[in-house]
């Protein structure tokens, strides 16, 4: 894992040096008025900082690979994955169909009661709580519109 992370983050910190390149040539503007790179420029630093926080991780860690490679090679972790790439797929599938809201709550609610094995009271307050928050999030601060579905659960 040492070797395949140091690999990893020098190929991120170079994107992130092309990104904020090419973001700085495109022209950065300022806070109050920002050019068309700045979005990208912040971007490619955040990833840079992390690639090097990877990098420093990876430099220092010893003894750590047998311990990743059995977590891996587990087979109940590989299910999980599927499953979840699965949940995700059907979500974005159902989306458009049953809406934001009721979409959201049942993925939630898969995620900690099938992959994560939670009590059914926590799963159900979690799953209600993240959606609610997803949607004050998103529909009331950002207002961005929603897929509300056949089922037209809200405005």
């Amino acid at each position: 894992m040492r070797k395949s992370d140091l690999v990893s983050s020098s190929f991120w910190l170079t994107f992130s040096f092309l990104v904020a390149g090419e973001s700085y040539r495109l022209g950065l503007g300022n806070f109050r008025g920002p050019g068309p790179g700045f979005l990208p420029f912040v971007a490619s630093l955040v990833l840079g900082v992390l690639s090097l926080l990877l990098m420093a991780q990876a430099i220092n860690r010893k003894g750590e690979e047998k311990e990743v490679q059995e977590a891996w090679s587990q087979r109940g972790n590989w299910e999980k994955i599927v499953y979840t790439l699965a949940a995700l797929l059907l979500y974005l599938f159902l989306l458009e169909k049953l809406g934001f809201l009721f979409c959201t709550f049942l993925l939630v609610v898969f995620l900690l009661r099938v992959i994560e094995t939670q009590r059914w009271p926590v799963v159900i307050v979690t799953a209600f709580l993240a959606t609610l928050f997803c949607y004050i999030l998103f529909q009331l601060w950002l207002k961005i519109q929603l897929p509300s579905g056949t089922l037209g659960i809200y405005p």
